[in-house]
């Protein structure tokens, strides 16, 4: 140990530290400089202003520090790398600015001035640096070369100059003062202090110089220590690619710059014109998900070890994550969201969403990458091999998994939608105004894409409400159950004693609704006259051109969305599963009676095990249902409306009341269906592609009014009750966003009715969700209820999203459902063993 601690070099060390103080003393002050600018910090501003001598004292002592040692290495080839390097940081910064600008229509990249693109922040301070070094060298030589000449005579002047030499003789670290200057220039760009500044803005408002000095130093510690590694590892990793050798500060190198170029084109993907809450872009965003994009290219690059097939292999994921995102935006304006991925499953469905001149340019690059990489492999030699010992590759990743698994068990602690704060970055980025409400898009347009990945991979499905417990629960049961009994006073029968058939018809909304569109004739005057004389109104969808399978699920089930966390995707992947008990409409209904039709895949979200755990005897669909229908000709490129309702009519058995879940197909994208009769029509300012997708649109909506008249019409004919709860699942998507500007509702508003073949009495509920089909069926019907319904029909009544909740009634029932809902999907499950709850009294 003696012999160890004798052979360290501790005046290498000192100098050092000496360094390494004396940038963080510069960066400090001219951090603080742009930290405290603006009326939030005059404050603290004048507290440093007060001790502005100490500080401009530290500063001066630091420059001339550092030109010290810097006068001991003034070679022009380090200084060329510094010149080189400091161009580097300048394009990736201006690639990274022009990235958090792309929703903003405004923003010019070619005005370089404007823009400053230069950063000249730190850069007088080295410049100044450099020639305060050039002159010390200068003196320095000629003190030298006079005491060569005068060894018996010189001053004590120059005897106390030249004892300074000495400590100095044996610095070597020439490169340290290089990567240093490269991290202060990082730490002082006004990216990286715009994603400083959030978790500091607290401290700068309290005006607490302790507090804001210790959490400012630590944070501008933790840069410039990574800042400048990141640039020495990219300044070996370059070196070792003009070797030919790959290694792991190659791989490190690459994951940033691959992170980098992929953080732009995840954002362009998804981007909209316009602010939100006066920011283009949340500060930190572009640096979390670059962090958490580069970091999880480096471990994939310890994993695989080969740097040439894992650096192929992240391009190709990357672009064809990038073209998903693409395609899923302008359909459904919504992102790629890591539950999407289960999709990976069902190729050949996946692959029928995407054009096939689309499909060839993706078989062609991923070729031609292919081809590439066995280029630069055989032909050129490169030697491929990462590292050869495992053990370094291991200690490489470790750190970062530890990281990782850091950051989810933050989220995963988090309370009320907050996590803890003070955390950098994370706390600033998920506590800062809750958007979530404005949806996935919003979010991973301001937040960026990675972070709505890791909110779904770590957030709850739904927050606990206040007061929920086994006695609370058991309490409402008990309510519920006396107010069904007071709600069946009024009411005949069972919902039961009639055939009730859901039809969810695909894409169905009015566009004469929108006030950019231009009809040449009204496509729905049949659904139009339905909706006139029966219970009818508009139906809030929970997103835009998506969200059939969502939609399904509240409408059976009764349970809304809105109650749910916002990072939830697919209601029947994500949450279905791990329900304690699913209550559904169709409960009522033997299992043999229940029928569902869906002329598609039978495993697309899950619809199969789904239904068979909803007890549906028959699945019929066109591949992997319990039964294929008959009738599956196409309209466009999908099976018709008419051989939906056909294959309704072939199932229904009149000796029999039975409940029927049907899902038309017809309208679904890519709406290229044409035929020669007059209905269309167009959109104002819409693209060539859009006003034919419009045009189509229309004649496919002539259509499945023209097939709903005939499937009413020969319902009306069965000598036996059939009620049909119709309502379209959302509006296609291929809108543009300027058609909803005026009025940004409209772009979630699809239309429903209500229709019996026998009398029923017109109910006034013009505005609805999914999840309250079940209880204004009920009450059109005039049918009981369970208890279970009764808090349906309490919640339509007084706490749908048609109500403000601002009574004491209205807030309690909304938390009543809560806290059912709850019960059932992230709870105890303690509701889920009362069958009494979800039985209508009297019935099996």
């Amino acid at each position: 140990m003696r012999k160890i601690i004798k052979d360290i070099d501790w005046y290498k060390i000192l100098q050092i530290v000496l360094i390494c103080l004396f940038v963080f003393c510069i960066s400090f002050f001219l951090v603080n400089q742009q930290l405290l600018q603006g009326h939030r910090a005059h404050k603290l501003l004048k507290v440093f202003k007060s001790s502005g001598t100490l500080n401009g004292t530290l500063y001066g002592i630091s420059v001339v520090g550092l030109a010290i040692y810097v006068s001991r290495g003034l070679k022009w080839e380090l200084w060329l790398q510094y010149g080189l390097g400091y161009l580097t940081y300048l394009f990736v910064s201006y690639f990274l600015l022009v990235t958090r600008n792309l929703n903003n229509a405004k923003f010019r990249w070619e005005h370089l001035g404007h823009n400053d693109f230069f950063q000249s922040k730190t850069l007088l301070t080295v410049l100044g640096i450099l020639v305060l070094a050039g002159v010390i060298q200068f003196l320095s030589d000629k003190l030298r070369e006079n005491h060569k000449k005068n060894q018996s005579k010189h001053s004590k002047l120059e005897d106390s100059l030249l004892s300074l030499d000495k400590p100095l003789k044996h610095y070597k670290s020439y490169q340290l003062p290089v990567f240093a200057f490269l991290g202060m220039a990082i730490v002082n760009d006004h990216l990286a202090i715009a994603a400083m500044k959030p978790s500091l803005l607290s401290l700068i408002k309290k005006a607490d110089l302790s507090d804001y000095a210790w959490a400012m130093g630590a944070s501008l510690a933790i840069c410039l220590v990574l800042y400048s590694a990141l640039c020495f590892v990219v300044a070996r990793g370059i070196a070792d690619a003009m070797k030919k050798q790959a290694s792991i500060s190659l791989a490190v190198a690459t994951s940033f710059l691959l992170a980098i170029i992929f953080n732009y084109i995840f954002q362009a993907t998804i981007k909209a014109d316009g602010p939100i809450l006066g920011r283009y872009i949340f500060p930190g965003a572009s640096v979390y998900q670059i962090l958490v994009l580069a970091l999880v290219n480096v471990v994939f690059y310890m994993v695989v070890n080969r740097y040439l097939i894992a650096t192929t292999t992240l391009i190709a994921v990357g672009s064809l994550l990038s073209v998903a995102n693409s395609i899923k935006f302008s359909m459904r304006n919504e992102p790629v969201l890591f539950s999407d991925l289960s999709w990976l499953k069902d190729v050949g469905l996946l692959l029928s969403y995407v054009n096939a001149t689309a499909i060839l340019i993706a078989v062609l690059a991923i070729v031609a990458l292919a081809g590439l990489t066995y280029f630069l492999w055989k032909l050129l030699s490169f030697k491929d091999i990462i590292h050869s010992d495992w053990r370094l590759r291991v200690a490489v990743s470790i750190p970062i998994l530890v990281l990782f698994t850091t950051v989810v068990t933050i989220f995963g602690q988090q309370e009320n939608g907050k996590i803890a704060n003070n955390i950098p970055i994370l706390s600033s980025l998920n506590n800062t105004e809750n958007i979530e409400w404005m949806g996935q898009s919003v979010v991973a347009r301001e937040r960026s894409l990675m972070f709505v990945w890791t909110k779904q991979l770590t957030s709850s499905k739904m927050e606990r409400p206040s007061g929920y417990s086994k006695n609370t629960i058991e309490k409402l049961a008990q309510e519920y159950t006396q107010k069904a009994d007071v709600i069946n006073k009024g009411r005949k029968g069972s919902i039961s004693d009639q055939t009730v058939i859901f039809v969810l018809s695909e894409s169905f909304a009015d566009p004469s609704r929108l006030s950019d569109v231009s009809l040449n004739r009204d496509p729905i005057p049949y659904i139009k006259s339905v909706k006139k004389n029966y219970t009818s109104g508009l139906m809030k969808a929970d997103s835009y051109g998506g969200g059939t399978a969502n939609m399904e699920f509240q409408s059976l089930t009764g349970l809304p969305m809105y109650n749910l966390s916002s990072s939830i995707s697919t209601l029947y992947t994500e949450v279905a599963p791990e329900m304690k008990r699913m209550p559904s409409i169709s409960d009522s209904f033997e299992s043999q009676n229940k029928i569902a039709i869906h002329l598609g895949d039978a495993y697309m979200y899950s619809r199969k095990s789904i239904y068979r755990r909803l007890g549906f005897n028959e699945f019929i669909a066109a591949d992997g249902g319990t039964k294929k229908s008959k009738h599956l000709g196409t309209l466009g490129v999908y099976p018709s409306d008419a051989n939906t309702y056909q294959t309704v009519t072939d199932n229904i058995n009149p000796s029999q009341n039975q409940f029927f879940s049907v899902i038309t197909y017809q309208n679904h994208a890519p709406w290229n269906y044409t035929d020669k009769t007059p209905y269309g029509g167009s959109g104002k300012g819409f693209d060539p592609a859009e006003n034919s997708y419009t045009n189509n649109y229309a004649k496919e909506l002539k259509q499945t009014d023209d097939a709903t008249k005939e499937f009413l019409s020969e319902l009306s004919k069965l000598d036996k009750k059939v009620t049909v709860v119709f309502y379209g699942d959302h509006l296609p998507g291929f809108y543009p966003d300027s058609t909803f500007k005026d009025k940004p509702e409209t772009q979630y508003q699809t239309d429903y009715f209500i229709w019996s073949n026998y009398p029923t009495p017109k109910q006034n509920h013009p505005y609805i969700n999914s999840s309250d089909f079940s209880a204004e069926l009920l009450l059109t019907t005039s049918t009981k209820v369970s208890p279970y319904q009764a808090l349906l029909t309490e919640v339509m009544d007084n706490a749908s999203i048609d109500k403000k909740h601002t009574t004491k009634k209205q807030k309690k029932v909304a938390h009543d459902l809560k806290l059912i809902e709850y019960d059932l999907i992230s709870g105890k499950g303690y509701i889920a063993s009362n069958d009494d709850f979800f039985k209508v009294k009297g019935e099996k």
